[in-house]
């Protein structure tokens, strides 16, 4: 019979240690990648649903509007609050009767922010039947619940419509906004 041999205690305490070690390194950069996989999901879906309403806009050949509601009827100021995109062919930014939410959209978590910053102090996207922005330019800035400029994410959008993702141009890890300086939450 073969004496078989395992390993002794001193090899398994080691092994064990050294494991543990590792996996408490590794734990807070496993962190930053979701909040930074999330941030990016974020902008994804924001990029699909501006894109989406423009799409509206044309394909009904009337006024379409994306923005916060807490009611499903009435836009708010509160961009944490659920997204609605609807037509709006009074432009009053009020689901009225013969008017449809073709779309809500709640895409934030717990301490997670969005801000529109937008010409004119809009607080809301309007798209006309050509698909331009009428007249609006600006920017939606997500924020992470701790703040942290390295998960904070900007997209621009333009009078045509046109949505663009901010990316990180000097490689310190946070997203620049305009003139190559960083954005801020």
């Amino acid at each position: 019979m073969k004496n078989l041999k395992g390993f002794t205690l001193p090899e398994l305490l080691i092994t064990l240690s050294i494991t543990s070690i590792l996996i408490g390194a590794s734990v807070p950069s496993l962190n930053e990648l979701i909040e930074n996989q999330r941030s990016s999901l974020i902008m994804d879906q924001l990029r699909q649903l501006i894109y989406f309403t423009r799409y509206k806009a044309i394909h009904t050949g009337s006024y379409v509007v994306m923005c916060p509601s807490t009611d499903n009827l009435e836009c708010s100021n509160n961009w944490q609050a659920p997204l609605i995109v609807f037509n709006d062919r009074n432009m009053n930014r009020t689901v009225d009767n013969e008017e449809v939410v073709y779309r809500e959209m709640n895409l934030l978590q717990n301490g997670e922010t969005l801000k529109l910053r937008a010409s004119a102090n809009r607080k809301y996207l309007l798209f006309n039947s050509k698909g331009y922005t009428h007249g609006l330019f600006g920017n939606l800035t997500f924020c992470q619940p701790d703040q942290r400029l390295q998960g904070a994410r900007r997209l621009t959008i333009n009078r045509l419509g046109r949505v663009r993702i901010h990316k990180d141009s000097d490689g310190n890890g946070i997203i620049d906004g305009s003139s190559s300086s960083n954005i801020a939450c």
